[in-house]
């Protein structure tokens, strides 16, 4: 894989780095490479770092002087000038003042967020996990029906369950009932991508009518810990902006970690990463490309993934998973094959093996098969919040003389325990306390 980047730039909130964009498309494609693509996507941000500081300010400043070139976030404002008010709007973020804000989208698209943001609907449960990750999780008004059914009786919202948060049904495609979303009182609508999520419904807004739309790559790629810090910003609390760090820098420290281990690329194993869902037929795969979140966990695992050569612009849609046939499997033979099955997060090891034992019957004749090399995990582990975790425990699996002194499982308490509501007010001491090392099987190998 080739990295983009370059400049890394370490203060004591984690590493940022610098990722350098030409001004002159309303259409970016999702980054997908590696942790130097991380970014703070507010507008104001003319570094494009990580940081919402001085720097930017000196950045502007010296664009004004004509002595740095327009970035794509310099124009604060975005009203086509690079002056004075860019400064001024730059101050009022930093010091949480600003009555709007401009970002750019996962769609490579600017948008202007106007507060202040008390309420707001989210779709689907990554989205939830970023809100509970910066502590925001009090502004959930509304949640679409599978995220809220998700919390009313799964065991990862259950801290939510009774507070409230109604269903606005789905807001999948363009499922979603427009006439409801005006009328329910939000400020602002949470969620992916434009391709995907409540589609075409920015063209349905009228000025009396507008509400925001924040679209982040909550679990798309592997931008999860600069989409929590873009969603921070947005949401205009210092509180947030801080725990965004401390998750970015959770991140940062992993994929450190990761990087500072692995073999030379010669040496790296091959993988497919697949999705088998419940009701499928055995033959039906849906092998995960670029841009579904659990293609770039395998590579910060440090392993080829052989479905490079799909979607390779990693732009998101509906058909965004470019599911094939068993044969394509098959074909390209990897090392490994890493499947995942049904959504969720904390699969009991029955689940695993169940799952295991119904879809390796038509991979008997792959190397993955018969060296044992076949893993088994929930969708949800392999993009949005435990990315970089599962890619730590897949790294651990695959590479173990590189990592045999690694407890990845340790690091996986670790963000439950600081990123989740799990054990919020719970003490490691009582029966009700989340152990990952009991409760849930996240990587299991036939």
């Amino acid at each position: 894989m080739i990295a983009i980047i370059i400049v890394a730039i370490v203060v004591a909130a984690g590493a940022g780095a610098v990722f350098l964009l030409k001004d002159n498309s309303d259409r970016l494609p999702l980054q997908s490479t590696t942790k130097e693509t991380m970014r703070l996507n507010v507008c104001g941000n003319a570094d494009l770092n990580n940081y919402l500081d001085e720097r930017d300010i000196e950045h502007i400043q010296a664009t004004i002087d004509g002595k740095e070139e327009k970035t794509p976030l310099t124009d604060a404002n975005r009203d086509g000038v690079i002056d004075q008010k860019d400064i001024d709007k730059v101050r009022e973020i930093m010091e949480f003042r600003a009555e709007s804000m401009w970002y750019l989208d996962l769609n490579g698209k600017y948008a202007c967020i106007e507060g202040p943001i008390e309420s707001v609907a989210i779709q689907y449960w990554p989205t939830l996990q970023g809100l509970i990750a910066i502590g925001a999780q009090g502004l959930i008004d509304y949640a679409d029906s599978s995220t809220l059914n998700s919390i009313n009786s799964g065991q990862y919202g259950k801290a939510l369950a009774g507070s409230g948060i109604r269903s606005f049904g789905s807001g999948f495609g363009t499922a979603y009932d427009f006439e409801t979303m005006l009328s329910i009182g939000v400020d602002t609508i949470i969620c992916g991508s434009a391709n995907i999520y409540f589609v075409g419904i920015e063209d349905r807004y009228t000025e009396t009518t507008k509400i925001n739309m924040i679209r982040l790559p909550l679990w798309e790629g592997n931008n999860v810990a600069s989409a929590y810090l873009t969603l921070a910003y947005l949401l205009g609390s210092k509180s947030y902006v801080d725990a965004a760090y401390e998750y970015m820098a959770y991140v940062n420290d992993i994929m450190n970690l990761i990087d500072e281990r692995l073999p030379s690329a010669s040496e790296r194993k091959s993988i497919l990463v697949t999705y088998y869902s419940a009701g499928a037929s055995a033959l039906d795969v849906e092998i995960e490309c670029r841009g579904s979140g659990s293609y770039e966990c395998s590579v910060i695992a440090g392993l080829n993934n052989l479905a490079s050569g799909i979607n390779s612009g990693a732009i998101l849609s509906e058909e965004m998973y470019y599911g094939t046939d068993i044969e394509y499997l098959l074909s390209k033979n990897p090392d490994y094959i890493l499947m995942l099955h049904n959504s969720g997060l904390f699969k009991t090891k029955t689940d695993q093996k169940d799952a295991y034992d119904k879809w390796t019957a038509y991979l008997t004749t792959t190397s993955a098969y018969k060296q044992g090399n076949i893993m088994v995990s929930a969708a949800g582990l392999t993009s949005g919040l435990f990315q970089t975790t599962l890619a730590l425990m897949i790294a651990c699996q695959i590479y173990e003389d590189e990592f045999s002194d690694i407890d990845s499982y340790a690091k996986l308490q670790e963000l439950v325990d600081r990123f989740t509501l799990l054990n919020k007010g719970i003490s490691p001491s009582s029966d009700d306390y989340f152990d990952v090392n009991v409760n849930g099987a996240y990587l299991y190998v036939g």
